[in-house]
């Protein structure tokens, strides 16, 4: 695969997960501050009281900071400390498959999307992903999660707060499906996931 469409299609995985907000509220300065309250499930004790305790909404942090900074081993390692605290907050799995995304391990990123949807199942960017790492092993299954994205975009129309994410995101999966038509693709089509954070 070129680069260049390896940096778009990266840099679509990055996008779709951060395109509808930030998962946990970090507060603080410099935060990834969402407004949005901490899940309940995040003060509890974790497994293991013996082995190393993170607070998931710091471990979020630093994957999104290490996907920003193109470390995707440093964005894994923070993503499955998410994961491990708290596996019902699909926010982690998203941020986990965008970091195995990153790091070209697909089927990694099929398998964290694939459990974000089933705690996610509406979630456009979840779908979007998890087309994404499809479209990458090859696996026909890509098509629904595309048909999937465009009717939701259809049924949105361009009134709706989402209309424009949908689009681009329908489009990197597109791309990612049929590679050599997006050797050069148009300035519509490429995502700029620094414009989302």
């Amino acid at each position: 695969m070129q680069r260049a469409l390896k940096s778009t299609l990266i840099g679509g995985a990055l996008a779709i997960l951060v395109s509808g907000g930030v998962a946990f509220a970090t507060g603080g300065a410099g935060g990834m501050g969402g407004g949005g309250a901490r899940p309940a499930d995040m003060d509890k004790d974790l497994p293991g009281a013996s082995g190393p305790r993170y607070d998931p909404a710091v471990e979020y942090s630093k994957a999104v900071a290490a996907l920003k900074a193109q470390q995707y081993k440093e964005a894994v390692k923070a993503a499955e400390h998410v994961t491990d605290a708290v596996p019902k907050n699909p926010g982690g799995w998203e941020v986990l498959g965008a970091a195995k995304a990153g790091a070209n391990d697909w089927k990694g990123s099929r398998r964290a999307y694939e459990k974000a949807l089933k705690l996610s199942p509406d979630d456009f960017k979840v779908h979007a992903g998890l087309g994404l790492a499809l479209a990458n092993l090859k696996d026909p299954k890509a098509q629904g999660e595309l048909d999937w994205l465009n009717a939701k975009a259809q049924a949105c129309g361009d009134t709706c707060a989402d209309a424009a994410n949908l689009k681009a995101v329908s489009s990197v999966v597109q791309n990612a499906m049929n590679p050599a038509a997006a050797a050069a693709p148009k300035p519509s089509a490429m995502l700029d996931h620094s414009m989302l954070f």
